[in-house]
C-alpha cells in the first residue's frame, strides 16, 4: 500500500517518450513482468552451463584438442550377443565430443548363440555424422581372437581404440585422448594408451593396490584393455610377432605376474591382453594413464556376466565428469610392480621377469636339445646377427629355434624380432650399447656382464653353448655338439690354431659348458676372480683414455683357470671350427677348405668384417632381408 502511494505521488515520473504520463500501478506491473524474465533467462543459462556435459566437453576440448587440425580416427567395437550393452555404448560413443573429426565405427560382432538380435540392433542404429560398419565373423574367434582381427595398421599416424561392449564413456573420452596422442605420441616405449582407472599391480605381495599419482598421465609397464588406443606401429609389430607363435613352443607365461595365473587357468581363447603382457616385458613397453579423481574414469568397466565374470559385479568407476587438462612434458614411470622408475631404465621388477623368463627358455630349450646356444649382441652387431640367421635358415633351423639371444638395450631387442619375431631374444641393458673395441675398459666391462649371464643359467643346472654372430655355418654342429655334452665338462674351439702359437686358447666366441657340480663350482670360481680384476681397474686413467695394458682377458683367464684344474676340455678340430685365421692363411685354406664353423675374427670393425665375408661369398643379407649374394 506504501509503495502505491508513492507510486502514484511520483506518477508525473513514468511517461512514454511521448510525454504521456500512466497510472503508476500500470507501470509497476510492466517492470515485475519483465523482471521475471531477465530471471529466468539468467537462471537458464545457469542451468544450461551446469548441466550440460556435452557442451562442457566441446568447451573443455576447443581449449586443449579441438583447434587441431581435421583428424581420421576409427573406433573397433567388439560384440557377440549382449544386446543392451551394446546399446548403451553406442548411446555414449553418439554423445560423445568428437572435435568435428571424421569418425569410422565399426562393429565386429563374434556370431554365436542369439547374435541376430544383436546384429539387427546394431545395423539399424543411427549414429548422425559418424560411419558405421558392421561386421559379422561368421564363426566365432573368441575375445583373444576378436582382439586381434580387430584392426591392423599400415601408417605409422593411424588413430584408433578398440572398444569392449561391457563398458561406459565419459563424453570427454576422445578430447582427452586426441591431445594425448598430440603430446605423447612420439614417446619412447608408448604401446598405447588407455582410457581405465588402473587398479592393477601384477607383480608383488598385492595384486588390487593402485598407483597414487593424481591429476596427470603417467607410464604404466601392465596394458589397460578397457578402452586401450594402441600405438599403430606397436600394435602391428605385436599383430606380427603373435602371429608367428608356436603354441607348442613358444609360451606367454610370465612367472612372478599373477596374470600368468589367470592365464594358466583361463586359457588362451580369451585373455589376449597375457600376450600383450609379454611382449611389452620383451621389449619395455608402457601403457599411458591417467587418474583425475580416484572414483571416476573415461572408460569404466561395467564387469557384466560373460567370459569374465560369472555373473554381474557392477561397474568399477563412474564415467568422467572433468576433463583431465594437465599434459607436462615429462612423465613419471612405474614398472610391473608399481615401484617408480628412473628415466627410461628399465624397472627392477622388469629386470627379474626378464631373468625369469631367460630362465625359462633355457630350460624349455635344454630339455629338448640337452643344451641351449647362447648368443650376446648390442646395436653394434645388429646386422651381423640378422645375417647369422639368414645363414642358419639355409644350415639348420632347427639351431635357431635352439638359441637364447641376449641383447643389452631394447632397440636392439625390438629390431631382432621385428625382423624375426619367433627368436628367443631378451634383454639384460648395459650402457654400452655400440660395439667396443677389444682391449678397452668398456670391451671387458661387456664380457663381464655376459659371463654374469652364463654363471647364472650354469648355477641352475643349464648346459650352454656360447656361439657369436659373427660366426658363418657350412654345416650344422648340433648333433655333434649333443653327443660331446654327454660325457664332456667343456667344448671348446681353439683361438691359437694356425696362428703359430703353442699353447692352445679357448676361443670366448665358441664354447660349451656342461652344468655339473664341479663345472659350476669352477665357473663361480672364474667369475668372481674375472669381477675382482676388472674392479681393480675402475676409475684407473685406463677406463678414461682406452686400452688396459697387461689385462688378463677372459679368454686368457679362462684357458689358465682350465689348465690348473681338473675339469676336462674336449678341443674341436680346426676343420669344425675355424678361427678368423682361415682367411688370411693359405695352410689353412688348403688343411680345411670348408669349414663346418667359421668365425670372422682376428680382423677390427664390423664394416670391415662384412666386407670380407662379402668377398668369399659368405654374407645373405641385402637391406634387411635374406637372400645370397653373389661375389
Amino acid at each position: 500500500m506504501f509503495f502505491s502511494q508513492q507510486v502514484r505521488k511520483r506518477k508525473h515520473l513514468f511517461v512514454f517518450r511521448t510525454g504521456q504520463p500512466l497510472a503508476g500501478i500500470v507501470h509497476v506491473r510492466i517492470f515485475r513482468v519483465c523482471l521475471r524474465f531477465v530471471y529466468a533467462y539468467m537462471f537458464g543459462c545457469v542451468l544450461s552451463y551446469l548441466f550440460s556435459s556435452r557442451q562442457r566437453a566441446f568447451t573443455a576440448g576447443n581449449a586443449i584438442a579441438c583447434e587441431n587440425e581435421h583428424d581420421f580416427f576409427s573406433i573397433i567395437l567388439l560384440t557377440m550377443n549382449r544386446t543392451s550393452a551394446v546399446a548403451r555404448v553406442l548411446e555414449d560413443i553418439k554423445n560423445s565430443e568428437f572435435c568435428g573429426d571424421s569418425i569410422r565405427l565399426e562393429v565386429h560382432v563374434d556370431n554365436g548363440v542369439n547374435s541376430m538380435e544383436t546384429i539387427n540392433f546394431v545395423k539399424n542404429f543411427t549414429l548422425p555424422g559418424i560411419e558405421k560398419v558392421v561386421k559379422v565373423n561368421p564363426d566365432p574367434l573368441g575375445l583373444a581372437g576378436a582382439w586381434f582381427a580387430a584392426f591392423n595398421p599400415v601408417l605409422s599416424n593411424e588413430r584408433f581404440i578398440i572398444l569392449e561392449d561391457d563398458i561406459r564413456l565419459s563424453p570427454l573420452w576422445y578430447v582427452w585422448l586426441k591431445r594425448s596422442w598430440v603430446v605423447y605420441g612420439d614417446t619412447d616405449g608408448l604401446a598405447g594408451i588407455s582410457l581405465q582407472g588402473q587398479t592393477l599391480i601384477p607383480y608383488g605381495p598385492s595384486v588390487k593396490r593402485r598407483i597414487r599419482y593424481r591429476s596427470q598421465p603417467f607410464l604404466y609397464s601392465l596394458v589397460g584393455s578397457i578402452g586401450f588406443s594402441p600405438h599403430p606401429m606397436v600394435w602391428r609389430d605385436f599383430l606380427h610377432w603373435q602371429e608367428s607363435l608356436d603354441p607348442t613352443w613358444h609360451s606367454v607365461v610370465v612367472p612372478g605376474l599373477v596374470t600368468s595365473d589367470w592365464w594358466v587357468q583361463n586359457g588362451s581363447r580369451d585373455m589376449w591382453t597375457q600376450y600383450f603382457i609379454f611382449y611389452s616385458l620383451k621389449i619395455n613397453l608402457y601403457t599411458l594413464y591417467v587418474t583425475e579423481k580416484v572414483s571416476e574414469a573415461l572408460a569404466v568397466h561395467c564387469r557384466l556376466h560373460g567370459v569374465h565374470f560369472k555373473e554381474d559385479a557392477g561397474a568399477d568407476f563412474e564415467a568422467a565428469r572433468a576433463l583431465p587438462k594437465q599434459f607436462p612434458k615429462k612423465l613419471v614411470r612405474f614398472g610391473w610392480g608399481g615401484e617408480r622408475v628412473d628415466g627410461n631404465k628399465e624397472s627392477r621388477s622388469g629386470r627379474y621377469l626378464q631373468q625369469a623368463l631367460l630362465l625359462h627358455a633355457a630350460k624349455q630349450i635344454m630339455h629338448e636339445n640337452s643344451f641351449a646356444y647362447l648368443l650376446f649382441l648390442n646395436r653394434g652387431f645388429i646386422h651381423h646377427t640378422m645375417n647369422w640367421i639368414c645363414n642358419m635358415e639355409r644350415i639348420d633351423r632347427q639351431v635357431l629355434k635352439y638359441t637364447v639371444f641376449i641383447s643389452s638395450d631394447f632397440y636392439t631387442t625390438r629390431e631382432l624380432l621385428r625382423f624375426r619375431p619367433m627368436l628367443f631374444i631378451f634383454t639384460r641393458p648395459t650402457d654400452l650399447t655400440e660395439t667396443a673395441s677389444f682391449g678397452t675398459y668398456n670391451y671387458y666391462k661387456l664380457v663381464h656382464k655376459r659371463i654374469d649371464v652364463q654363471n647364472m643359467l650354469l648355477q641352475e643346472g643349464v648346459n650352454i653353448q656360447i656361439i657369436e654372430s659373427d660366426h658363418i655355418w657350412n654345416r650344422s654342429l648340433n648333433a655333434d655338439l649333443r653327443q660331446l655334452f654327454v660325457n664332456r665338462s667343456i667344448i671348446a674351439g681353439d683361438e691359437s690354431a694356425f696362428t703359430g702359437q703353442q699353447t692352445k686358447k679357448i676361443c670366448g666366441g665358441f664354447y660349451g659348458i656342461s652344468s655339473s657340480n664341479s663345472t659350476r663350482n669352477f665357473f663361480q670360481n672364474y667369475y668372481d676372480r674375472y669381477s675382482r680384476y676388472l674392479h681393480k681397474f675402475h676409475g684407473h686413467a685406463s677406463q678414461r683414455t682406452g686400452r688396459i695394458k697387461g689385462f688378463e682377458d677372459d679368454q686368457m683367464l679362462l684357458t689358465r683357470l682350465v689348465r690348473d684344474s681338473s675339469i676336462d676340455i674336449h678341443w674341436l678340430d680346426p676343420c669344425l671350427y675355424a678361427n678368423g685365421n682361415w682367411f688370411v692363411n693359405d695352410k689353412f685354406k688348403k688343411t680345411c677348405p670348408v669349414p663346418s664353423i667359421l668365425h670372422n675374427n682376428f680382423i677390427v670393425g664390423n664394416n670391415l668384417k662384412a666386407k670380407r665375408a662379402r668377398f668369399e661369398n659368405m654374407w645373405y643379407l641385402d637391406d634387411n632381408t635374406c637372400r645370397l649374394i653373389e661375389k
